[in-house]
């Protein structure tokens, strides 16, 4: 089913290699521990539910049930009524399941950003797995302050938002078995 698009008519300059996250106005490195194999936080964090724990119908759409590198997806406010809000199209140059994947915003409802990427690296572990997580964030009107004081900051907000919200998901994705097939 196809959902109506609103159509993110800011474009953002897509850093299709991994420079972005040493060029970017904030660079957030964090890493997370679960403690369930690499193939279900996988299957988590490139379902169709990632996402979805964050307010207002936050989550993603993919434009395709084919995961690879080129793909496109929504992120953001993806469930009506709330499409208004923030929707930012990424698309994948990275994708190896299930070790890593990076992606980069390359347009946007709201002109906000110059940067956007994201990396996420699974390592198994004994009796899990971590998630070595990258944003690079450049904002569009303020790139040209010192930003980087604010990564103390933002890393502990990012880790609030992920890390929980991902151990519902994987709880949720095992509970329902909804999780598509992982390699």
């Amino acid at each position: 089913m196809g959902w109506p698009m609103l159509a993110p008519k800011y474009r953002i300059p897509m850093s299709a290699d991994d420079s972005a996250f040493e060029s970017a106005a904030i660079v957030l490195r964090t890493s997370h521990t679960f403690d369930v194999p690499r193939g279900q936080v996988w299957a988590a964090l490139e379902s169709d539910h990632a996402w979805s724990w964050l307010p207002f119908g936050c989550g993603v759409r993919y434009d395709e049930p084919c995961r690879r590198v080129g793909m496109e997806r929504e992120m953001g406010t993806v469930s009506a009524p709330w499409r208004f809000l923030w929707i930012q199209r990424e698309r994948f140059w990275r994708y190896e399941a299930p070790h890593r994947l990076t992606y980069s915003a390359v347009a946007g409802t709201w002109p906000l950003l110059q940067l956007w990427a994201e990396d996420y690296v699974l390592t198994s572990t004994p009796g899990g797995c971590t998630v070595d997580w990258t944003v690079a964030i450049t904002p569009r009107f303020v790139s040209g302050l010192p930003l980087r004081w604010l990564q103390p900051l933002l890393r502990v907000v990012f880790a609030w938002g992920f890390r929980p919200g991902m151990r519902s998901l994987i709880a949720l994705l095992e509970d329902t078995d909804i999780s598509r097939d992982v390699v």
